[in-house]
């Protein structure tokens, strides 16, 4: 089984990174064998220097559409993505790695475009694509 510890998905101008989705991207990928797909080795700068929209959990949920924009930006947005969510198991019970966000639907949206530069390597699901 795959482990993809972060994926990006561009829709016009916003870069989305998603964590710990390794699962749902392997089930994806076998239901639809005919789409193209790329997966995009960010360099972690991205999210302190680029404009970013952290989200806790899920970007379309309605507990992050009733948040501001700015109320997620900055370094205590994004260490929110690491807090302990009250009413769920803590981050100690479910033996979840520093590096792992506490959801596993947070995502960070990255406004404008990701350069060349925080590029560090990427995948496709064929030789083809990668001309």
């Amino acid at each position: 089984m795959m482990n993809i510890d972060m994926i990006i998905v561009r829709t016009r101008s916003v870069y989305l990174l998603a964590f710990q989705i390794g699962d749902t991207f392997y089930y994806l990928r076998n239901q639809r064998p005919d789409l193209d797909w790329i997966v995009v080795a960010v360099d972690s700068e991205v999210l302190y220097k680029k404009d970013c929209i952290f989200c806790e959990t899920n970007a379309g949920s309605s507990e992050m559409f009733n948040q501001s924009l700015d109320g997620r930006r900055g370094t205590q947005a994004m260490l929110k993505l690491f807090n302990d969510i009250e009413g769920k198991p803590t981050r100690s019970e479910l033996n979840l790695s520093p590096a792992f966000t506490t959801d596993p639907q947070a995502e960070v949206l990255v406004l404008g475009n990701i350069e060349h530069k925080y590029i560090l390597g990427y995948a496709c699901n064929s030789n083809s694509d990668k001309n």
